[in-house]
């Protein structure tokens, strides 16, 4: 079903009525956050990259129904893509602020999210990149570190993973 809504300047009257914009309206309540665009939008990817990359991901998919599913309308397919990126990056962007400051994730209401989603992207925002980190640290740890932090995380109790 498609709801549309029209705007007008004036009250609409029986002989004349104007429409100035029409669009579609899907909510969903809670959110579905696609992984792949979240991972992409943090990396820094535009839009019009992440639903490319997820086009791309599709393609490579190994159920047939799905690619026989949207082989009959590429286009529409790709459309839809696109639409739901903005979308997902429009949600990102709503929920930047509290992944600024992550103790007030639990707290908003504007975007009703289980917790387990929530620490999900919390953990995934804050995630450092393994081959930036060795840019920032150095190479791979000598022998005498390693065995240093060994000793470390034997006495806290933390494993080295």
């Amino acid at each position: 079903r498609e709801l549309q809504v029209f705007f007008f300047h004036e009250p609409p009257s029986a002989a004349r009525m104007s429409v100035d914009s029409v669009f579609d309206v899907f909510v969903c309540d809670p959110p579905v956050i696609d992984q792949i665009a979240y991972k992409l939008w943090l990396q820094g990817f535009s839009v019009e990259d992440t639903a490319n990359r997820r086009l791309a991901f599709y393609d490579m998919a190994d159920g047939q129904n799905l690619r026989n599913y949207y082989s009959v309308d590429r286009k529409r397919f790709q459309d839809f893509i696109l639409q739901d990126t903005k979308d997902q990056f429009r949600l990102f962007h709503i929920l930047e602020e509290y992944l600024l400051n992550s103790s007030l994730m639990s707290q908003q209401k504007l975007v009703l999210l289980a917790p387990s989603v929530e620490r999900v992207l919390i953990e995934r925002y804050y995630e450092f990149d393994e081959s930036v980190m060795r840019e920032f640290l150095g190479k791979k740890l000598s022998g005498k570190l390693r065995n240093k932090l060994e000793q470390i995380s034997h006495r806290k109790g933390l494993t080295l993973e």
